[in-house]
């Protein structure tokens, strides 16, 4: 009985099994006998590790990949994760020579945009936005430009002296320069 209902359960919704089984077993123990026991072992940790792995492999790949990107006449070739996460959220408004900073970011809802924030700059999207809202609304400062695509943030960062932004990897692109993270 049951395997019979585990096995139903995985199949009717993929990838609920493991979950399906914690709920299922310590309702009714008794139904089960030692052998269907053992049998559900093995699959529930089988489900579980399948069950992951796609999310580790999409946060890996989007994690790594991610790239700042400034104008060329930048001089720098990195810069320390505090000035990175102070020039992002609009504290830090002059690069060390006295030039203005010009900050491009991709929509709030862009993958990158949300693994760029949370994994370089430490902090959640809706965490920014929050942040330059306030600026904006006290009449203390300007949120960065937005762009809308990759694309476009590497023209406008190539096209505008003192600016700052990220893409997704390394691209052949002469108009930009790529900052390390320290």
């Amino acid at each position: 009985m049951g395997s019979k209902l585990y096995g139903a359960l995985t199949k009717l919704i993929p990838g609920i099994g493991f979950f399906a089984a914690i709920i299922w077993l310590p309702s009714d123990p008794l139904a089960l006998g030692m052998g269907d026991f053992r049998l559900l072992l093995p699959d529930l940790k089988h489900i579980l590790l399948l069950s992951l792995l796609p999310y580790v492999a999409l946060c890996s790949e989007i994690a790594c990949s991610a790239e700042l990107i400034v104008h060329p006449d930048i001089e720098h070739s990195s810069l320390g994760a505090h000035s990175v996460r102070a020039f992002f959220t609009m504290r830090l408004r002059r690069w060390p020579n006295g030039s203005p900073v010009k900050v491009f970011v991709l929509p709030d809802r862009n993958p990158l945009h949300r693994e760029f924030s949370k994994q370089v700059l430490g902090v959640f999207p809706h965490q920014l936005r929050v942040a330059w809202d306030r600026m904006v609304f006290s009449g203390t400062g300007q949120a960065p430009t937005e762009v809308g695509d990759e694309e476009e943030m590497i023209r406008r960062v190539g096209s505008t002296p003192g600016s700052i932004g990220y893409v997704s990897g390394q691209v052949g692109d002469k108009d930009v320069r790529f900052l390390r993270v320290d």
